[in-house]
């Protein structure tokens, strides 16, 4: 029977509970950056860019990949549980989010409910849904990702209006999907007024990261909401 995920019906915030993650023991663990201005909330399980060279973690930087799993600072456990806590910008200091990162391995397990509304079974691959962070069907991903074809191809990093065809310009968003005069695939970081920034995409069309994980099991949280475990099968 299917896992049902739906944000009205979770109690708290998201959460992840750690089966088995390698950067634990190998060093995997970064906790160095802090998060884009933009950013008001990080609950656990959300996925974020580790951005070294733009000095921050974002949403869709070009930094590499990796998994919210900050420790939990709950104060009474009497009354508090693991879906009372999620790393919120009002309550940092000066207002500032540093949070704890975690790259994953092929083979690393966890559980947890940070995943896009939908119905979740046995075997359905997973992939980061750019625009939100959550966990998601790759092919419901993949059918709701726009691509524009390009008559030029983007040049460090940016990509001017004249390389579009006339009328996509102005319709193109973060998140779409770029296809080159070469046959190359870019993914839509920020758009400005006369140009768009991108970064490669690094698999097919409509999976954001080289980043897969399969759902391993139909499971439940401490608390007893619906979650799946899910395990890594691609870098």
């Amino acid at each position: 029977m299917a896992v049902e995920i739906q944000a009205e019906s979770i109690k708290g915030y998201r959460q992840v509970e750690p089966n088995h993650l390698s950067g634990q023991r190998d060093g995997g663990v970064f906790a160095q950056l802090p998060a884009n201005d933009e950013i008001e909330i990080l609950e656990q399980g959300t996925f974020v860019h580790y951005d070294y060279a733009a000095g921050e973690v974002n949403l869709n930087g070009n930094g590499p990949v990796m998994m919210v799993y900050n420790e939990e600072k709950l104060y009474d456990p009497r009354h508090q549980m693991h879906r009372d806590y999620a790393m919120r910008k009002e309550d940092a200091d000066h207002g500032i989010l540093v949070p704890r990162v975690y790259r994953l391995s092929l083979g690393d397990l966890y559980t947890t409910n940070n995943l896009e509304d939908g119905s979740y079974s046995l075997g359905d691959v997973l992939v980061v849904n750019p625009e939100t962070g959550r966990l998601t069907k790759a092919d419901a991903l993949a059918s709701s990702v726009t691509t524009y074809t390009l008559k030029g191809k983007p040049v460090a990093g940016e990509c001017a209006k004249t390389a579009f065809n006339e009328g996509d310009f102005e319709k193109v968003k973060a998140g779409d999907q770029l296809k080159d005069n070469e046959g190359g695939l870019w993914v839509v970081v920020s758009k400005e007024t006369e140009k768009v920034t991108v970064r490669p995409q690094s698999t097919s069309a409509g999976t954001a990261t080289g980043l897969q994980l399969s759902v391993a099991k139909e499971y439940t949280l401490p608390d007893g909401q619906p979650a799946v475990k899910v395990q890594v099968i691609s870098e």
